[in-house]
């Protein structure tokens, strides 16, 4: 079992843009939101790879829905 203690998580917003135009306002149609930080990122990796892995640490307790669902895959 790999124990990565994550002292500071942090939430990604990626936003696809399919057309990026310059110097204009542009739309984007939707949002991926992903929980990651060095240690989640590093878990997720050695979990691909076959590891039993355990994350512990530290975040706001409004997050923690976002944090559950996005690592269950994992």
């Amino acid at each position: 079992m790999i124990l990565g203690v994550c002292p500071n998580p942090s939430i990604d917003i990626t936003i696809p843009v399919n057309n990026l135009k310059l110097q204009q306002t542009n739309r984007a149609d939707n949002a991926t939101t992903t929980y990651s930080g060095k240690a989640i990122n590093a878990l997720k990796t050695l979990n691909v790879l076959g590891e039993f892995c355990v994350a512990t640490g530290f975040m706001f307790s409004n997050d923690k829905e976002l944090f559950l669902n996005d690592l269950s895959d994992h």
